[in-house]
């Protein structure tokens, strides 16, 4: 009997530990998320969501695309006109067109993925030199016609096919030490 209740006392205690370590509470985090988070970042009346930097291969060569969602806030519509990194280059092209701009009208989320996730969508391809490193950041500053000039935005690499959105929802219910039944085999 000593035996039963030296080993219930250590079960719910070890339970109680493994419980406390390692778990947000629900106000804090509601969502699972990969392990690389994007940067979330406004200028002026510009939302920036969920920025990263993703890669395509062709033929053994990569290709590096900004994934983000754009949001102006504002009542008229403004325009991404540029985004410069030290590193090389950084293109955008809006659906079919290639250009310099990208037109954000208000109140109206424009996403921008990498041309294999929406041919008839905007991208914007990045090339720099090294190649960036998974896990690594690609320092970006976005100019907007209205909303004006970012600082430099830490962008993170994540793995092709990987998202940085929410993977699962946290459980939400309170864990339970099950029923002792029984003798044990010791007893």
């Amino acid at each position: 009997m000593l035996r039963r209740a030296v080993v219930g006392t250590a079960f719910a205690a070890s339970a109680l530990l493994l419980t406390a370590c390692g778990f947000q509470a629900p106000d804090v985090e509601n969502t699972e998320h990969a392990s690389v988070q994007a940067v979330d970042f406004t200028v002026g009346t510009v939302a920036i969501d969920d920025a990263a930097i993703t890669s395509t291969t062709s033929n053994g060569v990569p290709s590096f695309w900004l994934q983000a969602t754009f949001v102006d806030t504002g009542s008229t519509s403004d325009t991404l006109t540029g985004a410069t990194t030290p590193n090389g280059t950084v293109s955008i092209s809006s659906g079919e067109a290639v250009g310099t701009s990208l037109t954000l009208p208000p109140g109206i989320p424009v996403v921008v993925v990498t041309p294999a996730a929406g041919a008839a969508g905007a991208s914007i391809s990045v090339a720099i030199s090294p190649s960036p490193q998974l896990g690594a950041y690609v320092p970006i500053v976005f100019t907007f016609t209205d909303a004006g000039t970012s600082g430099t935005v830490q962008v993170p690499v994540i793995p092709p096919g990987e998202t940085t959105a929410a993977t699962q929802p946290v459980p939400s219910g309170t864990a339970s030490v099950p029923p002792v039944e029984g003798q044990s085999a010791d007893d």
